[in-house]
């Protein structure tokens, strides 16, 4: 079986899983003023970890052949709570942190690096991410590349022939480097 754990269940991809998944909220609902100000006074007091743990022992009782954590930040957050319920623990980097630097929800970049460093493995949508995390964190951790299933030549070729239609000249140079920014990372 699988299950998903989300930390709030809505947004474009919600109603594209699988009806034979698990999914777990973290959150009900839309994220509303009270929320914010309830988790900023939680941040403000110390306690915010403490409760978003205690949410996820509740959640998740099962235990799970692997546990992924598809982005950093916020996923990785609560990655940490429940590593003890996966065989295996996997984090997939889609971003170039180096450039797209904030640890939030982490109190400190050292806590989120203690949580990379747990991982058995690290993965990353491109080599240009996996440099990045490497000059931000230094983790003795396995890493290996998947790319994304639509890689930067389709999407470079994609795009030329859309901007071809509309503008009849393309700059093809701006073209390749736009791929080539963090922003296609994912």
């Amino acid at each position: 079986a699988v299950s998903l754990l989300v930390i709030h269940n809505y947004g474009p991809y919600v109603g594209k899983v699988n009806k034979n998944v698990n999914v777990i909220s973290v959150e009900k609902g839309a994220i509303t003023f009270y929320n914010r100000v309830c988790g900023k006074i939680l941040r403000n007091i110390g306690l915010y970890k403490y409760v978003c743990r205690k949410k996820c022992e509740k959640l998740v009782q099962s235990d799970f052949d692997v546990v992924i954590s598809f982005t950093t930040n916020e996923a990785l957050f609560y990655h940490s709570f429940i590593m003890k319920k996966g065989k295996r623990n996997l984090s997939w980097v889609h971003i170039d942190v180096e450039k797209n630097r904030y640890s939030y929800p982490f109190s400190s970049k050292e806590e989120e690096s203690k949580v990379y460093s747990q991982m058995d493995e690290i993965i990353f949508v491109s080599n240009d991410a996996k440099n990045a995390f490497n000059n931000v964190f230094s983790i003795n951790v396995p890493q290996k590349v998947i790319y994304n299933i639509v890689d930067k030549e389709i999407r470079f070729d994609v795009v030329s022939i859309l901007l071809n239609d509309k503008n009849k000249v393309v700059e093809s140079e701006i073209i390749k480097n736009a791929f080539e920014s963090e922003f296609y990372y994912r």
